[in-house]
């Protein structure tokens, strides 16, 4: 059983399908990809989801998409697929683009700091830094 939302599932199906190196190989990555995308949506007045969103010391994670992309990849890949043919409709092919640019152009250090600097992880630094497991950041 997977925890990942459909939304999220979907997103990585986009990635799976235009950038399934990454997918594969960079799960901080993966992180980056959907942190970017939804936060890219949000300042645009798009849909967008933070939930289940955590600061680790690398940056912001998805803690569910984390959970089933490290204990349950192969049915995550699995379902990601059905996800992405029935929902790719909601996905802002622009915004997935500029998200995988970016994540593509930068190493996993330069990206992960760049995602120090937005606020939301900003404001709980110090929190994080301190190794408080439980710092959620929404």
């Amino acid at each position: 059983m997977l925890f990942s939302t459909e939304r999220k599932l979907t997103l990585c199906g986009w990635l799976v399908e235009n950038n399934y190196n990454t997918f594969l190989n960079s799960p901080l990555k993966v992180q980056k990809f959907l942190f970017l995308y939804e936060c890219i949506s949000k300042v645009k007045g798009g849909e967008y989801e933070l939930t289940n969103l955590k600061g680790y010391e690398r940056g912001p994670v998805f803690e569910l998409v984390y959970s089933d992309y490290r204990y349950r990849k192969k049915e995550m890949l699995e379902q990601i697929e059905s996800s992405y043919n029935q929902n790719k409709y909601i996905i802002d092919t622009e915004i997935a683009k500029t998200a995988n640019y970016i994540i593509s152009s930068l190493s996993e250090n330069e990206v992960s700091d760049m995602t120090h600097l937005f606020n939301i992880w900003k404001s709980k630094e110090q929190e994080i830094v301190d190794g408080k497991k439980t710092c959620r950041l929404t």
